[in-house]
């Protein structure tokens, strides 16, 4: 995620002001640093991979750094078939990529944290198909998105999200077991 950030108070506002793209991406470091001074922070989006979830390449976010996203709800499980997204550092930065970035959460699975894209198709025939990630730290849910217009497109309440993320694995397969820690070699 390439950014500059905006904190915001305890009010969502309806519009958000322009945010510069900045020529890095950001880095662990750099989120530690702003954990440390606010609760909120708007952050631009740059890329298409989350489009299907309702944030838009070009637009804006919301990140709750108290609050964490939940476990997919699964209609094959009972759920409604809703999901979080989260800002995350994934676990395999590919080249000079990412290492920050806004993603689906999908659970835990054994020790990991599972993320993956939403891209949409219907208005991108050559979208990539979705992609499963690890992540190596969640560090807030996304509870508002705000289109390339500056205009607010949904919101959540913070309230509705846990203040800890599940240590607990949400994940388990059907047709064999979970996964298994591998050795330490020396």
């Amino acid at each position: 995620m390439k950014s500059k950030v905006l904190i915001i108070g305890d009010e969502f506002p309806e519009t958000l002001p322009d945010i510069p793209v900045s020529e890095n991406y950001l880095k662990d470091r750099d989120i530690q640093n702003l954990v440390k001074f606010a609760d909120m922070v708007a952050f631009p989006v740059v890329g298409h991979c989350m489009e299907g979830a309702g944030i838009e390449d070009g637009g804006k976010v919301i990140v709750d750094f108290k609050h964490f996203p939940r476990p997919e709800r699964l209609k094959c499980r009972g759920g409604d078939g809703s999901y979080d997204c989260c800002l995350c550092q994934q676990m395999h930065v590919v080249g000079n990529g990412p290492e920050v970035v806004i993603k689906k959460y999908d659970g835990k699975w054994g020790a990991w944290h599972c993320i993956s894209t939403k891209y949409l198709p219907e208005h991108n025939p050559h979208a990539p198909m979705q992609q499963g990630l690890f992540s190596a730290k969640i560090y807030g849910v996304i509870i508002a998105s705000y289109g390339k217009d500056g205009k607010l497109k949904w919101k959540r309440d913070p309230s509705t999200f846990p203040t800890e993320l599940s240590e607990e694995p949400t994940i388990h397969c059907e047709n064999c077991g979970d996964p298994m820690p591998l050795p330490v070699l020396n």
